[in-house]
């Protein structure tokens, strides 16, 4: 945490009840409760699930930079559930990684979870963040698409004017 605090908002311990004792440069550490997430509430109620679960992007409450919650469950030596670890990301950092493509090639280069939501879109608008998008059409469409492919739209992602697509699924990354 301390080695990448650019990237690194928060590094956080959640227990089995929800309660959560968060360190981080940027605040001292503190216990909250944030078992109303729902990343949180899915990782609680699924123990044996191993991997790294993306919760929403949202805009943190100490300096409102928007960030990037990632967290997975915790065991102990004999594999007992013992909590979650989570790690909050800023944006900044995926704006940042995806603008040196998009710029080179003046592209637009977005992350979407399989759920239908903006994780982040480069070049970087705050109004895109979390925007959700599942009800669209060419996102119902896009789930009966190839792996990759491209599309043209009007409306998902530009409110301006109509672009052309071109998409690729991350396997076993949602």
């Amino acid at each position: 945490d301390l080695q990448d605090s650019r990237f690194i908002k928060a590094l956080q311990y959640i227990d089995l009840s929800g309660n959560s004792w968060i360190t981080s440069p940027d605040y001292p550490a503190h216990q909250v409760n944030i078992k109303d997430r729902k990343y949180i509430q899915y990782l609680l109620a699924h123990p044996g699930h191993t991997q790294p679960v993306i919760g929403r992007p949202y805009q943190s409450s100490y300096d409102s930079q928007l960030v990037l919650p990632l967290a997975r469950n915790m065991y102990d030596m004999e594999h007992r559930h013992m909590g979650i670890i989570s790690t909050d990301i800023r944006l900044s950092y995926f704006a940042n990684v995806y603008a040196k493509v998009a710029k080179e090639s003046n592209a637009m280069l977005s992350l979407i979870a399989d759920e239908g939501y903006v994780i982040v879109r480069s070049p970087f608008e705050a109004l895109y963040v979390d925007r959700d998008i599942a009800a669209y059409p060419v996102m119902q469409n896009l789930a009966r698409m190839p792996q990759e492919g491209d599309f043209e739209d009007a409306s998902l992602l530009d409110d301006e004017f109509s672009r052309l697509y071109t998409y690729r699924k991350v396997a076993g990354f949602a």
